[in-house]
């Protein structure tokens, strides 16, 4: 699954109404957000990076759209091609979209709280970077900011069948030990490798049109 945490900055640098951004602000700081499954046969109707760019090339994968869920602004009915399916996953407000090769194509966003409601399609690309943070080298230990932590980055491809472990990892950083205080600059290091890995072999990398069929 490409970053949840990813997903959610996209989202709130745009791709949402202000009322929509500051309800999704609250997920991280109060217990007032209600989950709601996305209603079946539907897809949310804000889709991102590009509206009418995600929606051609999501047609041309096969999905059918079939106009707005009446009196829910939110969705619009969508009938998806055989073997493509929605997969719940451990964060209540994101669910997969998956395709017939079991890969991730997109991520479903839905939330609601007193302040309103909100919903996204965020397509995924296929290669990503996430971070490897691992804890204490002596565990065991209570909280000491001078134990050493250890860093890595993992490449991710998404053109696979997803796993249990998420995306297959195609590269792994070299591992930085550190301590807590320069997380920082040791963070920027590391993600800078795997990004200069990517770039050298992937330049459209960050582009979720790229690279699939």
């Amino acid at each position: 699954m490409a970053n949840a945490k990813q997903s959610l900055a996209w989202l709130l640098s745009g791709a949402l109404s202000i009322t929509e951004q500051k309800a999704m602000r609250l997920i991280s700081r109060r217990n007032e957000v209600q989950y709601i499954a996305i209603p079946a046969d539907s897809l949310p109707a804000v889709m991102w990076p590009k509206q009418a760019r995600v929606k051609q090339f999501l047609e041309q994968a096969g999905i059918q759209f079939l106009g707005s869920v009446e009196g829910d602004p939110l969705f619009q009915r969508a009938r998806l091609p055989a073997g493509w399916r929605k997969v719940a996953t451990n964060v209540e407000w994101l669910t997969m979209l998956v395709d017939d090769k079991n890969r991730e194509r997109a991520q479903l966003i839905y939330f609601s709280t007193h302040y309103g409601r909100g919903a996204a399609l965020v397509l995924t690309c296929r290669y990503g970077i996430r971070e490897r943070c691992r804890e204490p080298m002596f565990p065991g230990h209570n909280y000491d900011p001078d134990l050493l932590l250890d860093l890595s980055y993992e490449v991710t491809d998404g053109g696979g069948s997803i796993t249990e472990y998420g995306h297959q990892v195609i590269f792994t950083t070299r591992r930085i030990f550190f301590r807590d205080h320069n997380y920082c600059r040791v963070h920027r290091q590391a993600w800078q490798q795997a990004k200069d890995w990517l770039n050298a072999r992937y330049p459209g990398w960050e582009n979720p049109f790229a690279y699939w069929d």
